[in-house]
């Protein structure tokens, strides 16, 4: 009977040990587009690896006391020695590393699969961890924080795959400037301001681009943009207010504002330096373009 219940000492010092590993390696953003209800747990995760702490060590003591047992009732006394080395083993080997490591691999398979039984024992354990949080809190500087999505987990939850690319390619895409993405001026095609219509019509014609920005005495002063739809019902030149933005300003707030300015009209943006000279142009195509580019390259 002491066998018996060493035995099952030390298969719950492996659960509770396992447990506590798994809490501490797994990808909470999985669990929360699996179960949420499993991530309400999780958000007691300080509770739960108090809980397995204390499993652990009642398993440990119990599995001493049980194989102490088995061994004195049934070798006698002078094998309490041997009783102490063969649960130290035991409790080593199958309480400890084995389950630890195939936790450490598969935290959330032990998460998912283990989950009720965690409930379990965080309740039955709830009075002893409110106890212990009460005394670890005050000596603790650091403050308790909520799970909060990283980068790495946004991007582990792709995997490997096409998804993991585009992925990757947004995040990135969010660090970029207007200067990173912008046509740089020199290679766009501008218009001056007095060139006569029938120019300008040639040029439409052999470029074939929708808009062109408009510059008066030097091409770094950009004064509007010219629709070539526009120009064919108003050879007169009608003129649209610019967009500008700076070359430091994020893409990410470029793209927002220029789709909410489409109604409007705003298809094109002037990048401006610091001394409010232009010196490119950037439209939705291009921001968009650079997500593709990136998820292109990898392949």
């Amino acid at each position: 009977m002491g066998l018996f219940f060493g035995v099952l000492a030390i298969i719950l010092q492996g659960l509770f040990s396992g447990s506590e590993t798994a809490v501490i390696r797994l990808n909470w953003l999985r669990i929360l587009l699996r179960r949420k209800k499993k991530l309400d747990l999780l958000q007691k995760r300080e509770g739960l690896i108090l809980a397995s702490l204390i499993g652990t060590n009642l398993s440990v003591v119990f599995a001493s006391f049980a194989f102490s047992y088995f061994f004195v009732t049934t070798f006698g006394e002078g094998f309490v020695v041997l009783s102490v080395i063969f649960a130290t083993l035991l409790s080593l080997i199958f309480g400890e590393f084995l389950p630890k490591a195939i936790a450490k691999e598969y935290p959330e398979f032990w998460y998912d699969h283990l989950y009720s039984f965690l409930a379990f024992f965080h309740w039955l354990f709830s009075p002893f961890i409110f106890l212990l949080q009460k005394v670890v809190q005050p000596l603790s500087q650091e403050k308790r924080r909520e799970l909060k999505l990283t980068r790495d987990d946004l991007l582990s939850l792709f995997g490997k795959g096409g998804h993991a690319k585009i992925a990757r390619a947004v995040l990135e895409f969010s660090s970029l400037t207007a200067k990173d993405v912008m046509i740089p001026l020199k290679l766009t095609v501008t218009l001056n301001k007095e060139l006569p219509p029938i120019a300008i019509y040639h040029i439409l014609k052999e470029y074939g681009y929708s808009r062109y920005p408009i510059y008066e005495k030097r091409k770094d002063n950009i004064i509007g943009v010219i629709h070539a739809k526009d120009f064919l019902f108003y050879p007169s030149l009608k003129i649209r207010e610019p967009y500008f933005v700076s070359e430091e300003k994020r893409i990410k707030e470029v793209f927002a504002e220029m789709r909410r300015g489409q109604d409007k009209g705003i298809h094109l943006a002037v990048v401006l330096d610091r001394n409010k000279k232009a010196v490119g142009i950037l439209t939705l195509e291009d921001i968009l373009e650079e997500i593709v580019g990136e998820i292109r390259s990898e392949d």
